[in-house]
């Protein structure tokens, strides 16, 4: 049987493919800490929110009501931007994700490949030996 003349392509793609898992699991770690950023924006906006509605409800300074109101809006920004992040590293592990199919679909095609090449080998060493097997029977004298 020969070796597969294909084998260094089909460790090429085991290596993309491995390569290319690694990169959805670092993109899903980032995503995973973006939506965790967001998250804890979200809830100290929440409670800077119930803050001043406390505060409101026991009255508060003019000056305090624009500097609570300005310092909301920045929060709002934050949360807005860190959205987007989170949004950004969820497109990420997406196209990650794709990559990741598409080099395992390449890397299954050379596998099929080489099934295909051993199971060919093998039925020409069948049809070999038995060539063999034949000719050593013609060979043999007669009882």
């Amino acid at each position: 049987m020969g070796k597969f003349r294909l084998q260094q392509v089909l460790d090429y793609r085991q290596r993309l493919e491995d390569q290319a898992r690694q990169q959805l699991a670092d993109a899903m770690v980032r995503e995973g800490e973006a939506l965790s950023c967001v998250t804890r924006a979200r809830e100290l906006l929440e409670a800077l929110r119930e803050e001043f509605q406390q505060q409101q409800r026991e009255g508060i300074p003019p000056q305090e009501f624009s500097l609570y109101l300005d310092h909301i809006n920045l929060k709002v920004a934050e949360v807005a931007r860190l959205v987007e992040d989170w949004e950004a590293a969820a497109g990420e592990v997406e196209n990650r994700r794709q990559a990741l199919c598409e080099a395992s679909r390449e890397k299954r095609l050379l596998e099929m490949v080489k099934e295909k090449q051993l199971l060919a080998d093998r039925k020409e060493e069948l049809r070999l030996e038995n060539i063999f097997l034949d000719e050593i029977a013609v060979q043999q004298p007669k009882r």
